[in-house]
């Protein structure tokens, strides 16, 4: 695989990674009032709410250590 590959696939997962983060933080970040906050829990209890901007965060992180590290790894290569 060549390198220009190799570049744009890291550059797509780490922009992946970005987008989804921010997806994530934004999604955390909803604003309640103390009414609201206690009429959840009284609602909901203690669940634990696990996002889909997790997983797609978790994944594109993965995703990007593996192309940076085939760059480094390719950039390291001896050429014959």
């Amino acid at each position: 695989m060549s390198r220009l590959f190799q570049i744009i696939f890291a550059c797509l997962s780490f922009t992946g990674f970005v987008i989804s983060f921010v997806q994530l933080r934004a999604e955390d970040s909803q604003t309640f009032t103390s009414d609201q906050a206690m009429l959840d829990f009284l609602q909901q209890g203690l669940e634990i709410h696990v996002s889909v901007w997790l997983f797609f965060t978790m994944g594109f992180l993965l995703v990007s250590i593996f192309w940076v590290w085939r760059l480094f790894k390719s950039s390291h290569e001896p050429t014959t």
